[in-house]
């Protein structure tokens, strides 16, 4: 029958996926399962996740989309968050940056805790020009995490408070954010 040979079809994604480590077939055989059953999430999610490594947003979000309409119901918070905070960055990418913070703001509503989350509710918000709240964000990061993060992260962090700091009107706060970029990196300019 059609739906055993998309259960089929998708084990072999997952075996090609996992074990042979080739992707390109595995979407194959899992476009393969979805022609069949379109919304078998055995097939559904993991070709989401190879669309999202690959970075082909376009992809992926309409398999995210579908995921969403199949869990929203029953899925756990954290579950559902994450999915959300994956729709929020193929989104952004794809240059629907509205779209992408109402989704952003869905996954910080389900798992408020995320990183992720909080740094793309932050990165966004400094995008648009909303800078308290990207400021708040910023600052909930390093509140949460701040001994967590290498270097590089902090640098980001540190120069994005320095230039919301700058754009609000307060040198001397943005003077230390970016202060503290220096002591990370002395020769950064």
């Amino acid at each position: 029958s059609e739906e055993k040979r998309a259960h089929i079809f998708a084990q072999m994604g997952g075996y090609m996926r996992e074990k042979m480590e080739d992707s390109d077939r595995a979407i194959e055989v899992y476009e393969a399962a979805l022609e069949r059953i379109p919304n078998l999430t055995e097939a559904l999610i993991p070709l989401s996740e190879i669309y999202l490594e690959k970075e082909e947003w376009a992809k992926a979000f309409p398999l995210l989309d579908m995921q969403k309409q199949l869990m929203e119901d029953s899925a756990p918070s954290e579950e559902l968050a994450d999915l959300f905070r994956r729709m929020g960055k193929a989104c952004l990418s794809t240059g629907r940056k509205d779209e992408a913070l109402e989704y952003y703001r869905q996954a910080y509503d389900k798992n408020p805790s995320d990183l992720s989350t909080l740094e793309g509710l932050a990165e966004l918000n400094l995008q648009q020009g909303n800078h308290e709240v990207a400021e708040a964000y910023y600052k909930k990061l390093l509140q949460d995490a701040e001994q967590d993060f290498d270097a590089t992260k902090l640098i980001g962090i540190y120069r994005a408070l320095g230039e919301v700091e700058m754009s609000m009107g307060r040198p001397d706060t943005a003077r230390e954010y970016l202060g503290k970029v220096l002591e990370l990196v002395p020769n950064d300019t």
